[in-house]
C-alpha cells in the first residue's frame, strides 16, 4: 500500500493548534496509510522554504496572511484550510462561530447584564462572524452592543495585536466611557486578556464594572490572568479530526460534503473575570451574591431569603420579575457553573466533587450534571481537557 503525504502547516505554539494536530494525528493513527508531515510552527510563521519543491499528497493549514493563501493555491495539491484570509483561500472546517456569539450573548444575560460590548484589535472575518452572532442574539433579547471602534479596521486573519501606546490610550478612553456594568466579549484569549491588563493599568474592576470573557479556553492563560479568564472553549481535536477526513475525502476524489464543516464548541468556562451577577435590585443582588458565594445544594431557598432580609414570597417574584427564573433555577445553575469549573481546573474525583457541591451521592451528581448539562462529568472534563497531555 502506497503511503500518503500529509503536510501540517499547524501552529505547535498554541493550545488550539495542537488540539487540532492531536485529533488530525488520531485520524492518520486509524488510516495507516498516511505519512505526516510536521515541525515546530509559530502562528505567524510564513510557509517554510524546505517545502518548496516537495512533493505532498495533500495539505492542512492554518494560514495567517495573505501571500501564504495564495502560494497555497499554487501547489496543485489537496489543500484542507483552517483559517484562511476570507479573500484568497476560505476556511473548509472550522468552530461554529455563530453559535460561539450566541453563547457568549446568553452568558452575560444569564448573569443579568443589561449592556454589553464586543473589543477587536480590527476585524478578520471570523472576528465579523463572532461579533455579528453576538450583536443578532442581544438584539433577539432586546438590547445593544457597544463595539470598539477598532473593529473597524481590516486586519489579516491572525489579529496580531501590535498597537502603539497613544490606541492604548483610545482604548482605555473606549473602556472607561462604557456603561457599567457591561458583559464585554472578546474573540480570542489573547484580545481579553489585553484588556484584561488595560482594565488594571486603568483601575476598571474586573467583573464588577466590566465582566470580560474570551474564546479558546487556554486553560494556562486563562489561569494565570487577574482575575482568571472565563473563555468559550473551542474544540480543537473535533476540527482536526474533521479537517484530515475531509482532506482524505479531496485526495480520493470523492463528492465533498457541505463547506465548511461546523464544529461546535464544548462550552463556556466561566471563571473570576465574569463572575458576577448584575442587577440594579439590591435584595436580589445581594441574593445572588449570596449563592455564587455558597455554590452547592448545601443552601436553601430560605437561606437565601434569609440572607437578603426578605419574605420568601418577596424573593421568588423578584427573581422571576428581574430574572425570569426562580431562587431554585439559579441556585441549580451557579452549582452547575461550580461542577464544570472543578472538572476543568481540578483533578477532583466524582465522588470529591459531588460532596464539595453537597450532592447526597455521586451518582445524583451524575445524573443532575447529564440532565443540566447533555453529557456526563466525566465526558465533559474529557472534552475540555484534551490538549492537557499535548
Amino acid at each position: 500500500m502506497t503511503k500518503k503525504r500529509i503536510l501540517i502547516l499547524v501552529e505547535t505554539s498554541r493550545a488550539f493548534g495542537r488540539q487540532i494536530i492531536q485529533g488530525i494525528s488520531q485520524f492518520a493513527l486509524e488510516k495507516g496509510s498516511w505519512i505526516v508531515l510536521l515541525e515546530d510552527h509559530g502562528f505567524f510563521d510564513r510557509i517554510p522554504l524546505w517545502m518548496k519543491g516537495m512533493q505532498f499528497d495533500g495539505i492542512v493549514s492554518r494560514t495567517t496572511s495573505t501571500d501564504s493563501a495564495k502560494f497555497l493555491g499554487t501547489l496543485g495539491v489537496p489543500v484542507v484550510e483552517l483559517l484562511g484570509d476570507g479573500l484568497h483561500r476560505s476556511c473548509d472546517v472550522l468552530t461554529d462561530n455563530v453559535l460561539v456569539g450566541s453563547l457568549a450573548a446568553a452568558h452575560f444575560h444569564d448573569r443579568g447584564f443589561r449592556q454589553f460590548a464586543y473589543f477587536s484589535t480590527g476585524h478578520s472575518w471570523w472576528s465579523q462572524m463572532f461579533h455579528d452572532a453576538y450583536c443578532r442574539r442581544l438584539h433577539e433579547l432586546g438590547f445593544g452592543c457597544h463595539t470598539s471602534p477598532l473593529c473597524k479596521e481590516r486586519r489579516e486573519p491572525a489579529l496580531p495585536i501590535t498597537l502603539r501606546n497613544n490606541t492604548e490610550i483610545g482604548i482605555v478612553d473606549w473602556l472607561t466611557k462604557l456603561p457599567k456594568p457591561v458583559g464585554l466579549f472578546c474573540p480570542s484569549d489573547s484580545q481579553a486578556i489585553f484588556i484584561l491588563n488595560l482594565c488594571q493599568a486603568a483601575n476598571v474592576k474586573v467583573p464588577h464594572e466590566i465582566a470580560v470573557l474570551g474564546v479558546e479556553n487556554n486553560s494556562i492563560l486563562c489561569n494565570a490572568t487577574a482575575p482568571p479568564l472565563s473563555s468559550i472553549a473551542a474544540d480543537g481535536w473535533a476540527v482536526g479530526y474533521q479537517a484530515a477526513k475531509l482532506l482524505e475525502t479531496k485526495i480520493e476524489k470523492r463528492p465533498l460534503p457541505g463547506l465548511p464543516i461546523l464544529i461546535p464548541p464544548t462550552g463556556v468556562v466561566p471563571r473570576q473575570s465574569s463572575d458576577i451577577v448584575a442587577v440594579d435590585n439590591a435584595d436580589v443582588a445581594k441574593a445572588l451574591h449570596y449563592i455564587s458565594t455558597h455554590p452547592g445544594l448545601r443552601i436553601t431557598v430560605k437561606d437565601v431569603a434569609r440572607h437578603a432580609d426578605v419574605s420568601l414570597r418577596t424573593l421568588i417574584r423578584k427573581f422571576k420579575d428581574i430574572l425570569k427564573r426562580s431562587p431554585e433555577e439559579e441556585i441549580r445553575r451557579v452549582c452547575m457553573e461550580r461542577a464544570k469549573l472543578l472538572l476543568y481546573d481540578t483533578n477532583l474525583s466524582m465522588a470529591k466533587i459531588a460532596e464539595n457541591l453537597g450532592y447526597s451521592s455521586t451518582e445524583y451528581f451524575i445524573r443532575a450534571f447529564r440532565r443540566e448539562v447533555g453529557t456526563t462529568p466525566r465526558a465533559f472534563r474529557q472534552a475540555l481537557r484534551s490538549d492537557e497531555d499535548s
